[in-house]
């Protein structure tokens, strides 16, 4: 399925609630070559904090544009939890973009306490 929409949340968002049905739309959308669809669309899950993504936004932390990966790093400090630590820890150290690493440092800092990571 061809997604065309810049953004997904009109699709996701009916009746206060997330509509399931349209996960496979959502995941084409996290998988298009369209970069502002990728960040929109990473964008709107964390508006809705659903974490049936949580994998693909962390896949994300390595796209090749790095407003992409920053928006991953930012959606995870809403829905991630203490396990995605690792791998923003691996964006602090691999990326090369200040504006990824400051955004998965605040992603840390969110998910957990900094004094207890064994990292």
């Amino acid at each position: 399925m061809k997604v065309e929409r810049k953004s997904s949340y009109g699709i996701l968002y009916i009746k206060s609630e997330v509509d399931t049905s349209i996960y496979p739309v959502v995941k084409d959308a996290l998988k298009s070559n369209d970069r502002e669809l990728r960040v929109s669309t990473i964008s709107d899950i964390g508006t809705l904090r659903d974490r049936h993504f949580i994998s693909e936004i962390v896949d994300l932390l390595s796209d090749p544009d790095y407003s992409v990966r920053a928006t991953a790093a930012d959606a995870i400090s809403i829905i991630g939890t203490k396990k995605e630590i690792p791998y923003l820890f691996e964006v602090i150290r691999k990326d090369t973009v200040n504006f990824v690493i400051s955004d998965a440092i605040y992603s840390i800092v969110e998910l957990g306490d900094l004094n207890t990571a064994n990292y």
